[in-house]
């Protein structure tokens, strides 16, 4: 896989404080950048420069250079606890102009490496408001799972917001960059996997196009207790996997359950089913899951064969399924 654009990190000057006003057009954007603290509208280079002031080698305000060009591209912060091995990333800015280029992940993932690598810390955590789909994709594609939601925490223009926390484990995010020699990548999905999506699903049994899957990615990709993984191979996508976690109610616990899986035909019986199921299941295990559940149609002989190979069991003749529409 290509590595993405070359980013690195430095302390912010004075002379960025004016390139950073200038990537803020509005009080809404203002707010979506630091949150409902830190800054008041109209935004001023005196209320930056004085912000600077107060940094420290814990509280890390950082530019972000293209290494290739030179000039900054953006732009995060980094409040660190060292006694808790603990940062918190705030106020991720990459350049408007420059936007849609792989920039903000490869940024996320430079201070990633600056986090786990230099800092030695054990755990990153952010906050991003759940309207902002571009940003969510963006954290989950560098490792970042949704944690929980905080409801309406700030005001915007169109009223009130709410936001994800988001974080990601040194020991979870050091699993997820060991290399393998077969060329399978495992990953969250994001918006540009729309078209291969919509390939795999039909080829399920499931026929749509590429704006239908986008639209069922974004709704996926603002969901706390549900993940989408794409298995790709030498780069290209060969396989989906959705998983939604479900709490118990009549006993401690959680399960989760398998929305869809599917794996491209001309990569089949090559294992990356399993990996898929077993990547879920390891996130499911994040979140405190007990248990796993999947469902096949009767017909897929061949998918309840693979199902029970790993240890499944079919539970109809115990319980019945029962469905309907709400229309009804």
């Amino acid at each position: 896989m290509a590595s993405g654009p070359a980013i690195s990190l430095r302390r912010l000057g004075r002379e960025d404080c004016r390139t950073l006003e200038s990537w803020i057009p509005s009080g809404d954007a203002l707010l979506q950048w630091s949150g409902p603290s830190d800054f008041t509208w109209p935004l001023s280079n005196e209320q930056l420069v004085r912000d600077l002031e107060s940094a420290t080698d814990d509280r890390r305000l950082l530019a972000a250079i293209d290494r290739d060009g030179g000039g900054m591209i953006g732009h995060v912060m980094l409040t660190v606890s060292r006694a808790h091995g603990f940062a918190a990333i705030d106020r991720v800015m990459v350049d408007p102009a420059r936007r849609g280029g792989g920039l903000g992940i490869a940024l996320m993932r430079e201070v990633v490496r600056t986090g786990f690598d230099e800092l030695g810390l054990h755990r990153l955590q952010l906050e991003v408001y759940d309207s902002n789909r571009a940003a969510i994709a963006c954290y989950q594609q560098a490792g970042f799972v949704i944690e929980g939601r905080g409801r309406d925490c700030a005001r915007g223009s169109d009223g009130y917001w709410s936001e994800y926390t988001m974080a990601l484990l040194e020991d979870d995010d050091r699993a997820q960059r060991a290399p393998r020699s077969d060329g399978l990548v495992i990953r969250p999905a994001r918006s540009r996997d729309a078209p291969a999506v919509a390939r795999l699903l039909t080829e399920l049994g499931y026929p749509q196009d590429a704006a239908q899957a986008g639209a069922r990615l974004a709704t996926w990709a603002g969901d706390p207790s549900g993940t989408v993984l794409i298995a790709e191979v030498d780069g290209a996508p060969a396989g989906v996997i959705a998983g939604h976690v479900v709490p118990y109610l009549e006993r401690p616990g959680s399960y989760v359950r398998v929305a869809a899986l599917a794996v491209d035909s001309g990569t089949r019986r090559a294992g990356i089913g399993r990996q898929l199921l077993e990547a879920v299941e390891v996130w499911a295990a994040r979140l405190g899951c007990r248990d796993v559940e999947v469902t096949s149609r009767r017909t897929r002989e061949a998918a309840q064969a693979f199902y029970r190979t790993l240890g499944f069991e079919d539970l109809c003749g115990r319980s019945a399924r029962f469905k309907r529409p709400l229309s009804a």
